[in-house]
């Protein structure tokens, strides 16, 4: 079945986002304690494209969420692939992510993660608790959550369901912002270095 074939593909694309999850991850790490060697060559050659590809993660998430969420009904998709409840509380926090990230991409925005981190923080805790649901399908149900929420609509390699999609998604959305953010607090450093020189250099022609 060819929605069978393209849940693979998601999971697979769910896959080599886990693996730039951790490689983002180990690289900002390293940034962060050191000040120089490749992995600073790295991070800040992400930087200047931190913001186009939230922009990709995004939509191509929101494609996911309206594939299955819209596609269910208008494609008369099995039952199965209906969404739950948690399912489109997810598909809430990204969708406006996949718009809000296009403008901020444009604009150069790379403040926006003082109101895209809300979204993603929030997306991040419904998938993992809807993730951990159809991970664990011994825990007993806890009502409206738990039922259907922990039906696997796709469970592909024995692990990868649609939550953990959205999981791995939204924490490699809030790398990337956090990515765009250090591009400013860059900026702002380089600019009090070049305000310092400035300063110097007067006070030394003051001096001659």
């Amino acid at each position: 079945m060819w929605i069978d074939r393209l849940s693979s593909v998601f999971a697979v694309l769910a896959l080599v986002a886990l693996v730039a999850v951790v490689a983002l991850g180990i690289v900002a790490l390293v940034r962060w304690r050191q000040s120089d060697g490749a992995a600073i060559d790295i991070f800040e050659r992400i930087q200047p494209l931190a913001l186009w590809l939230a922009w990709l993660v995004a939509s191509a998430m929101t494609f996911g969420s309206l594939y299955y969420a819209l596609g269910a009904e208008y494609f008369h998709f099995p039952r199965r692939y209906f969404p739950n409840t948690l399912g489109w509380y997810q598909c809430i926090c990204v969708v406006p992510l996949s718009v809000v990230l296009l403008i901020a991409a444009i604009r150069k925005d790379v403040k926006i993660w003082h109101y895209a981190t809300v979204p993603v923080v929030v997306g991040a805790v419904f998938a993992a608790y809807n993730s951990q649901l159809q991970a664990l399908t011994s825990q007993p149900a806890d009502g409206k959550f738990s039922d259907p929420a922990a039906q696997r609509i796709v469970w592909k390699f024995g692990f990868v369901s649609l939550p953990l999609m959205a999981m791995i998604g939204f924490a490699l959305l809030g790398l990337l912002l956090f990515t765009a953010q250090t591009a400013a607090e860059d900026d702002h450093e380089h600019e009090e270095h070049d305000e310092d020189l400035v300063g110097q250099d007067e006070v030394v022609t003051d001096a001659v």
